[in-house]
């Protein structure tokens, strides 16, 4: 399944809070994160709007490289390298926004490029690092 990122994918944290309008079909990836299924950041920022909700461009971007034989598994080995970054900035997507595939001598060298980007409620730009900062109670009544 990680054969399928390319530039434009987006990827969510497992278990994000989103509004029930809002519903994508999309992949499991690994260590809590799921792979979007035909939708770029545009599409998802429509379909993000249309449900009143905001899809937030943060202002990092990171770079991350990996090497290996497997032409599945090196490009989300290398996104797992900048995702282990960015662990603490509080984002539940991601979009790549580069990723380049080169050989030589039979390995495989990806470069990836990313943008944290992050699905709320809000217009203005919220730090809760998931659900940490919410009152489960009240997110159970909404």
């Amino acid at each position: 399944m990680a054969d399928k990122i390319t530039a434009g994918s987006i990827l969510i944290k497992e278990g994000a809070y989103l509004p029930k309008s809002l519903r994508f079909e999309s992949e499991p990836l690994s260590n809590g994160w799921r792979l979007l299924r035909h939708l770029d950041g545009y599409g998802l920022d429509q379909r993000t709007r249309e449900a009143g909700w905001t899809f937030v461009r943060m202002a990092s971007e990171f770079k991350a490289k990996a090497m290996g034989f497997d032409k599945q598994k090196t490009p989300w080995r290398a996104v797992q390298r900048g995702l282990a970054k960015l662990k603490s900035k509080g984002f539940n997507c991601l979009e790549i926004t580069g990723l380049t595939l080169e050989h030589f001598l039979g390995l495989l060298f990806v470069n990836v490029n990313a943008r944290p980007r992050h699905i709320q409620e809000s217009s203005s730009l919220s730090r809760a690092k998931g659900l940490a900062g919410w009152d489960r109670a009240k997110l159970a009544a909404a």
